[in-house]
């Protein structure tokens, strides 16, 4: 009896397999933390995964899971990285550091709705 139910099941190929690789498991994952936009990501020459940092140019590892808190620890003490924080993407030429006051803000924006 049991084969009769076994082989009344049908497979039915709709792109999903709860066991196989998908499309959307083939994906690569966006890069979502904020190191990467001081770091390049490359190979060496024996095909490892490594980061260089855009200001210092020192290699760095980059296995798949080794996480980035490395990288973060490199950029608080790398000396050839411009010191403050920069707002945006930091093309300012006035060289003046961006300080955010809400009680300014509040004043002006009252001051455009009048």
């Amino acid at each position: 009896m049991e084969s009769q139910a076994t082989s009344s099941r049908q497979v039915v190929e709709d792109g999903y397999s709860e066991y196989g690789a998908t499309q959307a498991s083939q994906r690569k994952m966006r890069k979502k933390s904020k190191v990467w936009k001081e770091l390049l990501q490359g190979m060496n020459a024996q095909g490892e995964k490594i980061a260089t940092c855009k200001h210092c140019k020192v290699t760095l590892v980059a296995k798949p899971g080794s996480g980035t808190s490395h990288f973060k620890r490199h950029l608080d003490r790398c000396l050839a990285r411009p010191s403050g924080y920069q707002c945006g993407d930091g093309d300012s030429d006035d060289g003046r550091e961006f300080v955010f006051n809400m009680n300014k803000l509040r004043k002006e924006i009252v001051l455009n709705i009048i």
